[in-house]
């Protein structure tokens, strides 16, 4: 489970945080900063549902020893 939180942050630091859109004038770092967010809260969302899906698959195993 670090693992992944580790390689989550590590995926939003190097290759999200330097994504930019240029050609939309003053509206360059409003949509850039929007797509990012939108990005990180996906991932995130991912990260929530396969961190569930691991804790649920770790309980069903031991309960069954």
């Amino acid at each position: 489970m670090w693992i992944l939180i580790i390689v989550g942050g590590g995926v939003l630091a190097t290759i999200i945080g330097p994504l930019s859109i240029t050609g939309y004038g003053n509206f360059d770092l409003l949509l850039t900063s929007g797509l990012k967010a939108i990005i990180a809260m996906t991932l995130v969302v991912v990260w929530i549902m396969i961190l569930s899906t691991l804790k649920n698959w770790i309980f069903r195993n031991e309960i069954k020893f």
